[in-house]
């Protein structure tokens, strides 16, 4: 079948909320697909093959070594690139599933703690932290911010699409509202409130960003630190916010 153009680009409008998972991800998504349609390649296989260089980037990280760091990072960059690539790809072709949905939200659920547990695991080895002296402060609380973080980001990812089955009553895990429909009702300008949060480092778009930024500075540490108690603390407002609403 000749490649489409037309076809392609309606096919490939990428509808992200924030800036670094429309003109990062999204760009290098498109790019991704453009070549990888060319090919007999199922949207479920890309999936699989995604999830797994996660999996790998989450390994290097645990190493604790700078150079492994880098190149785990920019792994973790291609692979959820390919995240967006997979979907443009089952519609190009025609073949969106619920299979495909179910493994993409498996694959998430799974790999983001890994990386967060790989990445506290690797400070561990690493140990100390860059820039300051704690004397308090063990190694071994590295792996506990790990684990802090990737629970976090599990459940955070899960608090609004049990709002939408319980408070709606849409039997989906699909996320239909994010920070823009929870924590954004708080505020009387949505718009300002959706510009500002392309700056904030807990968008897990820009979290993947900083994963490459923070190894070329060699400060992991501080990454888990900063994760650890920033995902966890965004978590329990979610929760809270959600709750009350309910």
């Amino acid at each position: 079948m000749p490649f489409d153009n037309v076809r392609f680009k309606e096919c490939s409008v990428i509808n992200d909320e924030y800036a670094s998972g429309k003109y990062v991800f999204g760009t290098l998504g498109k790019l991704f697909a453009r070549i990888l349609i060319r090919f007999p390649i199922t949207p479920n296989q890309l999936t699989w093959f995604w999830g797994g260089l996660m999996v790998i980037s989450s390994l290097l990280y645990s190493t604790g070594k700078w150079e492994f760091s880098i190149l785990g990072g920019i792994i973790w960059i291609i692979a959820y690139s390919l995240d967006y690539s997979d979907g443009i790809i089952a519609r190009y072709k025609n073949q969106k599933s619920s299979r495909g949905a179910y493994i993409d939200m498996i694959i998430h659920r799974v790999t983001y703690p890994l990386l967060m547990f790989c990445i506290g695991y690797g400070a561990y080895l690493d140990g100390g932290l860059p820039f300051f002296d704690f004397t308090w402060f063990k190694d071994v609380y590295y792996i506990f911010f790990g684990v802090a973080a990737g629970i976090s980001m599990s459940v955070f990812m899960d608090i609004t699409p049990l709002y939408e089955k319980y408070k709606v009553g849409e039997k989906t895990f699909e996320d239909n509202k994010g920070s823009i429909g929870v924590e954004g009702n708080l505020v009387k300008n949505k718009d300002l409130f959706k510009k500002l949060m392309n700056f904030n480092p807990l968008v897990f778009t820009n979290m993947m960003i900083m994963l490459l930024v923070f190894a070329c500075l060699d400060i992991m540490g501080w990454f888990i630190i900063l994760y650890g108690i920033g995902y966890s603390l965004a978590t329990v407002a979610r929760i809270l916010l959600v709750y009350v609403d309910l």
